[in-house]
C-alpha cells in the first residue's frame, strides 16, 4: 500500500500534483493542516482512496485549532465521502468516525524513539477499534531497524511505516521487510515530512511491485553511496531479469552496527551481496581476515570477501600496454592506492604522491621500491598516471604540474556523472584515458556474476 501524501496548497497544486502521482497505487493522502483555512479543502477531490489528515502542532503537523472542530470536520466528510481518516493516537475518542475508516497515527518528535514508550502506545492501538495504526519514527541506527520490527510485530491491526532521520528513507523501502503494510511517498518540490521517497526513488526501487519476498543487497559506505553508479545499473538489470531483488545504498556510521543488523534480521536470508567503498574497504579486510589489503564486496550467504577493483585495475593495466621499466605515478594513498600497488610495485617503477603521512609512510615501509616525490613531480614525465584520490580531493595540482607530452595515458578512478578536472584537461590535450565510469563498469561486471549467482541459489 504505496501512499502519496500530498500538501494542501491550493487547487492548483493539488490538481496537478494528483495527476502526476498515480503511478504508484491509487492511495493519496491530503495534508489539510499546511492550508492556512484546512477546512475549505475542495472536496471534489476526495475519493474512496483518499486520506484526510490534519495534523495538530504536538505531532509535527501545522493545525493549531481544537480538537473538536477537527473531529467534527472528520465526521461531517465521513457522511459523504467513503474515505481514510488520520487521527492522533492521543486525540481519539470512541465512536467519532466508523473504525473501518480510521487510522490511528503517532509521530514521534523527539530524534530518539523510547521502545519502551511506543511498545505502550500500540498496546493502548491494539484496545482501540481501527483499520491501521500509523507509526512515523525516527530511524538513526541499523539496531533501531531491528527494534522497529519487534514493534510493528505487536501491532495487531496493520502498520503504516513511515521512517524519519539518517536512514528513513531506507527503512521506508524497507517497509513491508520490517513487517508493515504500507508506506508514504512525497511530493519532491514540496514534502509533507523528512525521510519520505521521491517518485524517481519509489520508481528506481519498484516500490510498487516489492514485497517481503525481494532479494536485498546494495552497497556499504558513507554518504557517497547515495550517487553510487549501481543503483541505477544493478535495479535495471533486476527489473530487465524480471528478478525480485533490490539494490540499496547503505549509508553505515558504524559499521559492527550495520553487520549485527544483517546477521540478526528476521530477512537474514534475503541479503545476497554487498558492494564496499569508502571508508570501509581496509576496515571490512581487517574485519574479515582477508589476505587482501583492502575488499570492495562481501558474500553473506558464503561469510566470503572479494576485490574486483583488482580484475578491472589488472585490465586497465593491460590496456595502457606499459612495460616494466616504464615510470608510473600513483595518486592518492587509499585503499585503492593500495591495490595498484599490489600489481604494480614489484615489476615497475612506481612514485607516489600522497598527503596523508601515516598511510604514506606505511605504504613505502611495504612496497620498498616505491619511491615519494615529495612535493614535486619528476620532470622525467610518466608512461602512466593512476588518479586514486576521491572527488572531494582536488587533483587540480597534479594537473598542472604534469607533463603532458610526456606521459602516454591517466586512469582516473573516481566517477562522476560528468567529467572530473582530470579528464577534461586530457581531452584537451589529447592524453589517452580509462575514466572512473568505465573502471566502474569493469568491476561492476565481476560483482554481478556474484550477486546473480546467489539470487539464484536463494531463490
Amino acid at each position: 500500500m504505496i501512499i502519496t501524501s500530498i500538501p494542501y496548497k491550493d487547487q492548483k497544486t493539488i490538481k496537478e500534483w494528483q495527476g502526476k502521482h498515480t503511478a504508484f497505487g491509487k492511495w493519496h493522502e491530503f495534508r489539510l493542516d499546511l492550508n492556512h483555512n484546512p477546512f475549505s479543502f475542495p472536496e471534489d477531490y476526495i475519493n474512496d482512496f483518499s486520506i484526510i489528515t490534519i495534523r495538530d502542532k504536538n505531532e509535527s503537523g501545522s493545525y493549531s485549532g481544537t480538537i473538536a472542530s477537527k473531529t467534527g470536520y472528520y465526521s461531517e466528510l465521513s457522511n459523504k465521502h467513503n474515505c481514510l481518516f488520520d487521527l492522533e493516537l492521543f486525540n481519539y475518542k470512541d465512536k467519532i468516525i466508523s473504525p473501518d475508516r480510521l487510522i490511528l497515527s503517532y509521530h514521534e518528535q523527539e530524534t530518539r524513539f523510547d521502545f519502551k514508550k511506543i511498545i505502550e502506545l500500540i498496546q493502548r492501538s491494539n484496545s482501540i477499534d481501527a483499520r491501521f495504526l500509523k507509526l512515523v519514527l525516527p530511524v538513526n541506527s541499523y539496531k533501531d531497524l531491528l527494534l522497529i520490527a519487534e514493534l510493528i510485530e505487536t501491532s495487531t491491526k496493520p502498520v503504516l511505516w513511515g521512517g524519519l532521520a539518517t536512514y528513513g528513507p531506507l527503512s521506508r523501502i524497507l517497509y513491508s521487510h520490517l513487517g508493515a503494510i504500507g508506506t508514504y511517498l512525497g511530493i519532491a518540490s514540496f514534502p509533507t515530512a523528512s525521510g519520505q521517497l521521491t517518485y524517481e526513488e519509489a520508481k528506481n526501487y519498484r516500490l510498487d511491485q516489492i514485497d517481503s519476498r525481494f532479494f536485498l543487497g546494495g552497497v556499504i559506505g558513507n554518504s557517497c553511496v547515495n550517487n553510487s553508479l549501481g543503483l541505477t545499473y544493478y535495479n535495471c538489470l533486476f527489473q530487465q531479469r524480471n528478478l525480485p531483488a533490490l539494490y540499496l545504498p547503505f549509508q553505515v556510521d558504524q559499521i559492527e552496527d550495520f553487520l549485527a543488523w544483517v546477521h540478526d534480521c528476521s530477512f537474514r536470508k534475503k541479503f545476497y551481496g554487498f558492494s564496499i567503498t569508502m571508508p570501509f574497504k581496509k576496515v571490512l579486510a581487517e574485519r574479515f581476515g582477508s589476505h587482501l589489503p583492502a575488499i570492495n564486496l562481501y558474500d553473506p550467504i558464503s561469510n566470503r570477501t572479494a576485490n574486483t577493483d583488482i580484475s578491472a585495475l589488472r585490465k586497465a593495466l593491460e590496456e595502457s600496454k606499459i612495460k616494466a621499466d616504464d615510470p608510473v605515478l600513483i595518486v592518492g594513498s587509499g585503499a585503492m592506492a593500495e591495490t595498484a600497488l599490489l600489481l604494480l610495485a614489484t615489476k615497475h617503477r612506481v612514485n607516489i604522491r600522497a598527503r596523508n603521512k601515516v598511510r604514506l609512510n606505511y605504504l613505502l615501509t611495504k612496497y620498498n621500491k616505491l619511491r615519494h616525490l615529495g612535493n614535486s613531480i619528476l620532470s622525467e614525465g610518466y608512461k602512466l598516471i593512476i588518479n586514486c584520490r576521491p572527488l572531494e580531493a582536488d587533483p587540480e595540482n597534479v594537473i598542472l604540474e604534469m607533463k603532458p607530452d610526456q606521459t602516454t595515458k591517466i586512469i582516473d578512478l573516481p566517477y562522476t556523472q560528468k567529467e572530473t578536472p582530470l579528464i577534461a584537461y586530457c581531452l584537451k590535450k589529447n592524453i589517452p584515458y580509462i575514466d572512473g565510469k568505465v573502471f566502474w563498469q569493469w568491476q561492476a561486471q565481476e560483482q554481478e556474476k556474484i550477486f546473480l549467482e546467489n539470487i539464484k541459489d536463494l531463490s
